[in-house]
Order: structure tokens, then sequence, then C-alpha cells
């Protein structure tokens, strides 16, 4: 789903107005499920995070790297913007307003395909596998 709203999103398909909002909706949440998927350092004990498909311990802590910046500008937008009622929506301004889908999107991809390398792929669905020699 964040793939096709990425996608879709950056071309304008949806244009102006409600299936437009509710598509950047879909989008912010599905955004903000990944980042604490792959960021979350302090997960609820039923949350599955990237970590649990490493064993724990903080390996992917590790390997993951630090957030990038359009990622960490995308958590504090969802939360301001989107998921939360907030004072700081006033200050949002139409220059600022924009989405960067295609760069938050590319990002992702980056730090999934990290984590791909990383799994054992016996804790992967088939189509998650990446093929031996893309480890």
């Amino acid at each position: 789903m964040f793939l096709i709203l990425a996608r879709s999103l950056s071309t304008g398909v949806f244009g102006q107005g409600p299936i437009n909002n509710a598509a950047l909706e879909s989008f912010t949440v599905h955004a903000r499920v990944l980042l604490e998927f792959f960021f979350g350092d302090s997960p609820r004990p039923d949350d599955v995070v990237a970590d649990d498909f490493l064993g724990g311990q903080g390996k992917w802590k590790k390997l993951r790297g630090d957030m990038p910046t359009v990622l960490s500008d995308l958590r504090t937008r969802v939360g301001t913007e989107v998921a939360h009622l907030t004072y700081a929506r006033l200050s949002v301004t139409a220059e600022t307003k924009g989405w960067h889908f295609v760069e938050i999107l590319q990002a992702l991809e980056g730090v999934v395909g990290r984590f791909l390398k990383a799994v054992p792929p016996e804790r992967l669905a088939k189509v998650w596998s990446l093929p031996e020699e893309s480890r």
C-alpha cells in the first residue's frame, strides 16, 4: 500500500480534494507504521519490530544506521499534521505543505534493502526473500 500510494501521490493522479487527502492520510499512516517497525526504539510489548527478525539484542539498530533526515522529518510531520490535532498545524504554509513522496519512498527502500539482507531467509515469507547472490 505504501509503495502504490507513494507512486500515485507523486503523480498528482488524485487531484485536489477529499480523495487526495484520504490517500495522503493512508500514505502517512503506512509510513509511520514502517518507521516504527524499522526505527521504533521503545516498542510496546506486543509491537512487531525489525529486531525481532534478527533474534533481538539490538542487532538491527546496529545494522540499520541513522534515520535519514527525510524520514525523521516525515515522522515529525505525520505526528503534528496528520495523526494528532495540534496547534503546530497552524504554522504549516503553502511552501511547507508538500510531501516528498519519491524521496521518502527511496529512503525507506534503502532501509528495507538493508533489512532483507540481514534477516535469515527462513524468517521471511518467500515473497520477501532475496536471491542468495544478493545477500
